[in-house]
Parts: C-alpha cells; sequence; structure tokens
C-alpha cells in the first residue's frame, strides 16, 4: 500500500489510500458524522455513545476539537468517495518524550466488515511513524473481536488493561509498515 501522507498550510493532515481518505475532520465531516451518529443506533451501542439529535455540525466539530485538545489528539475522519465520512480515527495522548500514542476508532455499522477501518488504521499507523512515535495503542473490550482481530493482524501484544478490557500495543519500530495492510473487500 502506497501511502502519501500530506499536511495542509494550517498542519491538518491529508492521508490518502487506495479506496479512502483520511483526513483532519472538516466542518463538511462533522455534519456527515452529527448525522451518522444520531442514526446509527448499532454504532452507538458498538461504541457506548450518547445519542444527541440537536448537535449541529458546528457543535460536533467544537467537542472533536475540545476532546483533541484534552487529550493531545489528532481526529481524523474516515472519508469514503473523496466526500463522505463515514468513521473517525484518532490519534491521541500523544507523547513525545515516551513516543507514544494511542489510537481509537469507530465506523458506521453499514461499512462493518468491509475492510475500510483497516486501510484507516494502516494510514494511520504510516502516520504515527512519521511523527517519530514508536508505540501505538488502546484499550478494547474483549468482546469487540474486529477491533482485537485487526491489531492482532499486526502482531499487537495484549496484557491487562482498564477495567475489563485489553491492552494492545504494537512496537512500531518491530512492525513492518506492510504487514496487515490488506483490507478484504
Amino acid at each position: 500500500m502506497t501511502t502519501d501522507a500530506t499536511t495542509t498550510g494550517e498542519g491538518d493532515v491529508v492521508l490518502d489510500g487506495e479506496r479512502l481518505v483520511v483526513r483532519t475532520v472538516t466542518i463538511g465531516d462533522a455534519g456527515d458524522l452529527a448525522l451518522l451518529t444520531r442514526r446509527d443506533s448499532a454504532l452507538r451501542d458498538a461504541a457506548g455513545m450518547r445519542l444527541s439529535d440537536d448537535e449541529s455540525p458546528d457543535t460536533f466539530l467544537g467537542g472533536i476539537r475540545d476532546w483533541a485538545r484534552e487529550r493531545n489528539a489528532i481526529c481524523m475522519s474516515v472519508v469514503l468517495g473523496g466526500d463522505t465520512a463515514i468513521g473517525m480515527i484518532t490519534l491521541g495522548h500523544i507523547d513525545r518524550a515516551t513516543r507514544a500514542g494511542r489510537i481509537g476508532y469507530w465506523i458506521g455499522s453499514e461499512y462493518w466488515g468491509r475492510g475500510y477501518m483497516t486501510e484507516a488504521f494502516a494510514l494511520v499507523l504510516s502516520f504515527a511513524r512519521r511523527l517519530s512515535l514508536r508505540t501505538v495503542f488502546a484499550h478494547i473490550e474483549p468482546d469487540n473481536i474486529p477491533s482485537l482481530r485487526l491489531w492482532r493482524r499486526y502482531g499487537a501484544a495484549e496484557s491487562e488493561g482498564q477495567g475489563n478490557r485489553l491492552r494492545v500495543a504494537l512496537d512500531l519500530d518491530q512492525t513492518p509498515a506492510h504487514q496487515g495492510a490488506g483490507h478484504t473487500p
């Protein structure tokens, strides 16, 4: 997989994949994502999201920006076809001293099982390497088999995490850039 990662003059991230783009959340993306979270009860249940009927794109984007500031995070939309945001992926809790960051993600239920998040994950791993991060990790519910499968595909180490969650971690210096990057349609 070839990854073309660029940043705009304002520092916005754009990661081009084969079938999708991962980019800093735009106001248009925020509208798509707010609508998606309102309409997709399966997504809300799986991600533990609250329902908010009155969230405008501006409010949604403001919440994302606040969340990112509090967690030293880069929040990105997963965009299909150049214009439809179908999910989010974040690289957060970035610690330059330890060279570590936490990856989190969600995608609309109608897009589950199509390899879109697998492709987005590979793009973000490449981006994490460009930021000179050495370790990326997540805390995953043990019954979230698709997420565990994604991390295991890259050879993630597993240990006890927060609460009943598993902590999965990748040493980016030991994980080949191409490992796990293939998607399944």
